[in-house]
């Protein structure tokens, strides 16, 4: 919330929230083999249902050359 990524909303009735599920990594990274702890939350999104869930679609590019 402080770096103002999210905000929380309360939802309306009869619409249930989108699944998701906390994925956990442990990363060894460098000489010294220095473990580091990575966490995300992934959402289940081909559950969305359009006009409830989003209005539009984003679809990341990449062009290559």
């Amino acid at each position: 919330m402080e770096n103002k990524t999210w905000e929380l909303v309360i939802i309306p009735k009869g619409i249930s929230p989108l699944q998701n599920k906390w994925v956990y990594m442990l990363k060894h990274e460098g000489e010294e083999n220095k473990e580091i702890s990575k966490s995300r939350l992934m959402v289940k999104g081909f559950s969305q249902k359009q006009g409830t869930d989003f209005i539009e679609n984003f679809h990341p590019l990449l062009k290559c050359h």
